[in-house]
């Protein structure tokens, strides 16, 4: 149909989060930025994973019900690539084509993972107290980052 194939043909802009926006918006308060990406990560891994659950057992209240948590997470912070991507699996849940729903899905794992590293890589350019405010899954997010990067400054 044209809607699906509307849905396929999309070009993802590479931007993935507008974080000089999140910054006015929190008028440049560093603590709830932090804290709103933080939250973000958090949010996204849960929906992420009621996604993929929600394929695998094609269940699509799942689907649409993760998808809107998701859409949410990820307008909070500006992550207008991944809004649209989560409305489009939203829509997509009425046309009930579990394959183009699954692509959309692996869409979302792309952009989730992007998203992140652009946050991680942000979040390490804080000072250690703001970032040891963070929750313990994002402190341990950064863990292997920074150990990668020790390695590579070693040999």
């Amino acid at each position: 149909s044209e809607n699906e194939k509307a849905l396929s043909n999309r070009q993802l802009e590479p931007s993935q989060f507008d974080l000089p926006k999140l910054k006015s918006v929190f008028e440049m308060d560093m603590n709830l930025t932090l804290e709103a990406l933080d939250l973000f990560i958090q949010d996204s891994q849960h929906a992420l994973s009621r996604l993929t659950k929600g394929l695998e057992t094609r269940d699509l209240k799942t689907i649409k019900q993760a998808a809107k948590k998701l859409q949410g997470a990820a307008s909070y912070i500006y992550a207008n690539d991944l809004t649209y991507v989560c409305d489009n699996i939203a829509l997509g849940c009425s046309y009930t084509d579990f394959s183009i729903l699954s692509m959309l899905i692996g869409e979302v794992e792309n952009l989730r993972q992007k998203i992140i590293s652009e946050i991680l890589d942000f979040i390490q350019e804080n000072p250690e107290e703001q970032i040891n405010e963070l929750s313990p899954a994002v402190i341990a997010l950064l863990q292997p980052a920074e150990q990668e990067q020790i390695e590579v400054r070693t040999l």
